[in-house]
């Protein structure tokens, strides 16, 4: 699919001498930097799934072990 942007002067040129430097189109470059953005946006939305999991696991684990805790601790005479 064609498509039209507008880029940074700068930007621009730093995307055509690495270009030039891995001896690829403008066009393939800038599908190889999206395809790579892309990734690495999936792959931290899985590890803030992941956190927001293991978040809500600790706090359940923490919660039991604070019961368990309270029970044992107040069954034991000192």
């Amino acid at each position: 699919m064609k498509t039209a942007i507008s880029l940074p002067d700068g930007l621009f040129e730093r995307a055509e001498h690495m270009a030039h430097r891995m001896h690829v189109s403008r066009s393939n470059l800038y599908a190889l930097a999206l395809k790579s953005f892309l990734e690495k946006q999936q792959k931290e939305t899985v590890t803030q799934e992941l956190n927001s999991i293991y978040a809500t696991e600790n706090s359940k684990t923490d919660s039991f072990v604070q019961a368990a805790n309270n029970i044992l601790l107040s069954s034991d005479t000192w």
